[in-house]
């Protein structure tokens, strides 16, 4: 039987963030910088042209310091900028390495002396030790940690367990066992998962709809609690994640790691009649189509894997013991283009796929493999974004994203479920979940309007933004569908039923 379950819309928000002389408040997958700029004696300087150019993309984005010598340039992509700063009968100064990671505000202060026939350069970071505008309990994961720490199976939200306050999952419901807790949450499914400002929670499971190669993570966001209106939906804590893109500069990378049966220690129990091996391989490649326009970037990963569950049934079908095959293959997939349109307006598309098999799922303990089933992923995420910055100190973020998820658990055997000593000795036959299947669709559009004021008194920046998310989820349960007989000892002497 078919059970439909709907929301529409899962998510309407219209918030109202920021009325106050404070930058608006964090964003789930940008940054902003606030600027401050002043002459020699102190005194604000209005009509400064600010000029922050992105130095792996030309990405430019161009603004004037208000009466009150200062200005906010928000929604802009994580990465490192320069900044140029010019007021006529001031020498001009550039700052180098403004380095911008996602939700923070940077606060850049510069002082501009009288005209002299030079151009200043500051080269220290711009990035402060505290972001005194941040209101949520967060953490930054960099690329230089996702690059360079040893993460298990290459599973970069692993990476998560940095963050003060994040804990491992103990239960094993699912696909859940082992992930990071962030927040509140009582388990890892709880957590809303954010990618490049939509949603990609699974509204059934929890976790992510789709998978990403670690490869294809530029950096993403730990938040723990006080998150803004932006981040709803969620029981526990957050994870904002942002995709890698091209640059100017063609560049990738290749990986490849092997583990055979002899690189490893069997496991206590293990008869070592099932050789283990484990396969995992993968490249990345970006670049320009056009410089300073359009960049491309491409990741693939592969994963095969031979590995061995331990069949240990009890009392009288002890000698059935068995060490049972346990593969598992996963191919996981992105794209993404960037567009530079011209100053201030950008357009980028992403596609992120991932198939994934599992054989002899649910098998080990008492569990024969003639009950354990095959375990069948296909899933698939599109998304493309919009900005443009328009005159009047306003600037629009418009996200769309479409996507659909499959999981199907076929049966192995279709005899009928039999139970001995109350299942505690052996459960063979049929699973008695049947052949499970599980799907839907997932659309979202996003929109976030940003409107900034500069007056006598302070700035005063005004963000707007609504969200309409749709799901529709389809299952089959049919438990019990071989029906299942349950024997009080390890004969078929005394059913129960």
């Amino acid at each position: 039987m078919w059970n439909w379950s709907r929301t529409l819309p899962a998510v309407v928000a219209l918030a109202l963030l920021a009325l106050a002389g404070a930058p608006a408040a964090a964003q789930v997958s940008t940054a902003s910088v606030d600027v401050t700029v002043a002459g020699t004696d102190g005194e604000p300087l209005p009509g400064v042209t600010i000029t922050l150019e992105n130095v792996e993309t030309g990405l430019t984005r161009v603004d004037v310091t208000g009466e009150n010598g200062s200005v906010t340039l928000p929604a802009l992509p994580p990465g490192t900028y320069r900044g140029a700063f010019d007021l006529e009968g001031f020498s001009p100064v550039e700052q180098e390495q403004i380095v911008l990671r996602v939700g923070q505000t940077v606060q850049v202060r510069v002082t501009l002396s009288a005209a002299v026939e030079e151009t200043i350069t500051v080269t220290s970071s711009a990035v402060p030790l505290v972001d005194v505008y941040k209101t949520d309990s967060s953490t930054n994961i960099v690329p230089e940690q996702i690059e360079s720490l040893p993460v298990p199976d290459r599973d970069f939200q692993r990476l998560a367990f940095i963050a003060p306050g994040v804990q491992r999952e103990r239960g094993g419901f699912r696909f859940i066992g082992g992930g990071p807790v962030v927040g509140g949450g009582g388990n890892a499914s709880q957590s809303t998962i954010l990618v490049n400002g939509v949603d990609y929670t699974d509204a059934a499971l929890g976790l992510s709809r789709v998978r990403f190669s670690q490869d294809a993570i530029g950096e993403f966001r730990v938040i723990n609690s006080r998150y803004d209106t932006e981040i709803g939906g969620t029981a526990g804590g957050a994870l904002s994640i942002i995709t890698r893109g091209g640059t100017n500069d063609l560049g990738g990378s290749a990986f490849v790691f092997y583990q055979a049966d002899h690189l490893r220690e069997p496991g206590a129990l293990e008869t070592g009649d099932q050789d283990y091996s484990r396969d995992q391989f993968g490249f990345t490649v970006g670049g320009p189509v056009r410089q300073d326009r359009t960049h491309y970037f491409v990741s693939f990963e592969q994963i095969n894997e031979d590995n061995v569950v331990l069949f240990r049934p009890a009392g009288a079908f002890a000698v059935r013991a068995d060490d049972v095959e346990h593969p598992f293959d996963q191919t996981l997939g992105f794209v993404k283009i960037d567009q530079i349109l011209g100053e201030g307006k950008t357009l980028s598309g992403s596609f992120v796929y991932e198939e994934y098999t599992e054989e002899n799922f649910r098998v080990g303990g008492v569990v024969s493999p003639e009950a354990g089933q095959e375990l069948q992923r296909d899933n698939w995420n599109i998304g493309v974004e919009h900005l443009a910055v328009m005159s009047g100190g306003k600037l629009n973020e418009l996200r769309v994203q479409g996507g659909r998820r499959k999981f199907f658990e076929p049966t192995n055997s279709n005899a009928v479920s039999e139970w001995f000593s109350n299942g505690n000795t052996l459960q063979t036959g049929s699973n008695i979940l049947g052949d499970l299947l599980g799907e839907g669709e997932q659309y979202e559009v996003r929109d976030t309007f940003h409107l900034s004021r500069e007056g006598r008194r302070g700035s005063h920046d005004i963000k707007l933004g609504a969200s309409i998310l749709y799901h529709e989820e389809r299952s089959i349960i049919d438990t019990f569908q071989e029906g299942l007989f349950i024997y009080v000892t390890d004969t078929r002497a005394l059913p129960l039923g």
